[in-house]
């Protein structure tokens, strides 16, 4: 699954889940190359290159709810709660502040087949 993670309407990264790394986060190269380009964290400081599991589902996982309300719409969704990727996919669009996350519809992995 591939995501587009856009501040204030711009695209500004990728997260994706890979199947040797896991979930990996990088900065979009046009948006690194742009004058106003800021990072989205403190913890995920503007770089080329890929930042780890481990480094970037932390502060994506805080864009989402937590305790009993995750696990009640992880349920609804019929996912994981520990399943960051997938409930941003379903929720991202409606997080707070100035981050929303969406589905890259260039994602060929991630595409079902045709019904028919």
């Amino acid at each position: 699954m591939r995501l587009i993670v856009r501040q204030f309407g711009r695209r500004v990264a990728i997260l994706e889940s890979t199947p040797d790394r896991g979930v990996v986060f990088s900065y979009d190269r046009e948006y690194l190359a742009s004058e106003r380009a800021a990072p989205l964290s403190i913890s995920l400081p503007l770089r080329d290159g890929e930042y780890s599991q481990a480094e970037a589902v932390p502060f994506f996982s805080g864009l989402l709810p937590d305790g009993d309300l995750r696990r009640r719409i992880a349920d609804y969704l019929h996912v994981s709660a520990a399943s960051t990727l997938r409930l941003l996919d379903a929720l991202g669009g409606e997080c707070a502040g100035t981050v929303s996350i969406e589905r890259d519809d260039y994602d060929v992995d991630g595409l079902g087949t045709a019904p028919g």
